[in-house]
């Protein structure tokens, strides 16, 4: 009896070992390291476009726009002529650097990272013809 008793025991030790091992592993395994993303706001985004894209380019003859949602990893931007694979979320904005010419054009594809790395992260794209987005907004800065 008592021989069965420590049988049982032991297996119910081992259960519980080989749980609390597998409980470990996987939670020390995940990088905890980065901490969580912080988001940007649509108007910390813009403050970046105005201070590190435009900076002090604003003449009469620009017109800024933007997408008032962002765009997701993997989104797909459509030029004319071009198409562009968004590399991480980030919000849109689409400068017209020459608002009274007909297109085709000198314009730009602004991207500003969704989320902050502790340093600004953006991509400006060259372009000669508008993006493919109906719902973009006139920037008033």
């Amino acid at each position: 009896m008592i021989r069965k008793n420590k049988e049982f025991f032991l297996k119910k030790l081992i259960f519980i070992l080989i749980v609390l091992f597998t409980f470990l592993l996987v939670n020390c395994s995940r990088d905890h390291s980065a901490g969580p993303q912080i988001t940007i706001t649509l108007e910390q985004a813009e403050e970046i476009l105005l201070t590190e894209v435009l900076q002090d380019s604003i003449p009469g003859g620009i017109m800024v726009y933007e997408l008032q949602q962002s765009l997701e990893k993997d989104s797909t931007i459509c030029s004319w002529n071009n198409q562009y694979i968004v590399e991480w979320k980030c919000w849109f904005f689409f400068i017209d650097d020459y608002f009274y010419a007909n297109w085709a054009h000198p314009c730009r594809y602004v991207l500003v990272n969704f989320y902050d790395e502790s340093e600004i992260s953006f991509k400006v794209i060259d372009e000669t013809s508008p993006p493919g987005f109906e719902n973009l907004v006139v920037v008033e800065f």
